[in-house]
């Protein structure tokens, strides 16, 4: 009997098993078996991430993640130089990364530093529980002149928002060759603690936010350091991504900046009680004169209006459009009441309300929330959905929806939100 071996594989098998293991699994079974493995190696991950929620999702063990750190064996001191991004979640993995006290097993008692771990390290992804409970400024500092691509997030955490301001004094934080920064902030007027310097090369920008916030204008209008600090910041910017922010504010934010190299605009989620300022947001790139390097075919949107203004758009939708009016499209979609709704509903289901999505045609990627069976895959996406459902009539609903979730690339199904009746169902 004729036996097959590992080597004796073609290179197109072994790259089909290599795609389903973990990096660490990789190297630990084959890097250093000959050249042509190394190779593989390379070509399946040739960008090596660690995300620490892989160990509390037991895809890694946190022994295995350890033995990594103490990088005592080959495979391991090979896959520390060749990591280059790193996922820092709330995770024990990731309170070993942060050399937290609360850890059992610190970076301490190697006598080394992250930046010092991972040498090749450009890309660093931070969620806002490490930020709350980590002094950031310690951390990012040994890596300011490395790091390429910085996300960060900050949400709601059980402290004082300006403690955290103060905690990570983010006024003192300088990334002099960081080119690709996002920033999940609480409100708009936190785009503005980085001070002009903070950025020098900063040529991509991604901000969502996580509140509105009614003194915006004020902020902007009154405070011409403020303006001249923003325009330094994002002078070089050639891509930019707003997400989640009102149609007022960005219309006062867009009017206060200039922008003369911007080549790429992505506005997600933008929102508005009503359509007062939509001629506005129309005139504002017809005439281009803050963006004068932005060509149509560079900007995607998604606007987000009351259903009950359908009529009123369809009547104006041709009106003093400077884009392609073939490249523009809407659609009504319910959306989610809050469970509050739900439960003083009991047994009858509460009126069903719609969002008026204005949107262009290109795709657009990015987490979407779709709700019950009258979502529209118009809106074209490659990232992930959330389908949350209330309401379910008969089970050719549900082949019905998820058909249409098909080109989708991960889909999450959260728990069941509906009436008494519908749930005894």
């Amino acid at each position: 009997m004729m036996t097959t071996t590992l080597e004796s594989l073609p290179n197109e098998l072994c790259l089909l098993f290599m795609r389903f293991l973990a990096p660490i699994d990789l190297y630990r079974a084959l890097v250093g078996l000959n050249y042509r493995i190394n190779s593989l190696l390379t070509a399946v991950i040739s960008h090596p991430i660690l995300d620490t929620s892989e160990c509390a999702s037991s895809r890694i063990l946190f022994s295995d993640f350890c033995q990594l750190l103490e990088g005592k064996h080959y495979w391991s001191k090979c896959l520390l130089l060749a990591i280059d991004t790193i996922h820092l979640g709330d995770t024990l993995a990731g309170k070993v990364l942060c050399d937290d006290s609360k850890s059992p097993f610190t970076l301490s008692s190697m006598n080394t530093s992250l930046s010092n771990l991972f040498p090749s390290l450009c890309r660093l992804y931070i969620t806002e529980e490490v930020i709350n409970q980590t002094n950031i400024l310690q951390m990012v500092l040994p890596m300011r002149n490395s790091l390429r691509h910085l996300q960060l997030t900050f949400g709601d955490s059980p402290h004082d928002h300006d403690w955290n301001i103060n905690k990570c004094q983010w006024q003192d934080l300088y990334w002099p060759n960081t080119v690709h920064l996002s920033l999940s902030i609480q409100q708009a007027s936190d785009l503005f603690l980085l001070h002009h310097g903070a950025l020098p090369i900063l040529d991509h920008l991604c901000v969502t936010i996580f509140k509105p916030v009614k003194c915006f204008t004020k902020v902007i209008e009154n405070d011409l350091q403020l303006k001249n600090t923003t325009n330094m910041m994002i002078f070089r910017l050639r891509s930019l991504q707003l997400s989640h922010i009102s149609l007022a504010q960005l219309l006062i934010y867009l009017s206060s900046i200039y922008m003369p190299l911007l080549e790429k605009l992505t506005l997600i989620d933008v929102y508005d009680n009503t359509l007062n300022h939509l001629n506005q947001f129309q005139q504002y790139f017809q005439s281009k004169t803050n963006m004068p390097a932005l060509q149509p075919s560079s900007f995607k949107f998604l606007l987000r209006f009351p259903g009950e203004f359908e009529y009123e758009w369809k009547r104006n939708r041709n009106y003093e459009w400077p884009f392609e009016t073939t490249n523009i499209d809407y659609c009504l979609e319910e959306y989610r009441l809050s469970f509050f709704q739900y439960w003083r509903a009991r047994l009858v289901p509460p009126i069903p309300k719609y969002s008026l999505l204005i949107f262009t045609i290109s795709a657009l990627s990015y987490r979407r929330t779709v709700h019950n069976h009258s979502f529209a895959m118009k809106l074209k996406q490659t990232s992930s959905i959330v389908w949350t459902c209330n309401q379910i009539d008969n089970s050719q609903q549900i082949f019905d929806s998820l058909a249409k979730l098909k080109t989708t690339k991960t889909l999450a199904i959260i728990d069941w939100k509906g009436t008494r009746s519908q749930n005894v169902r």
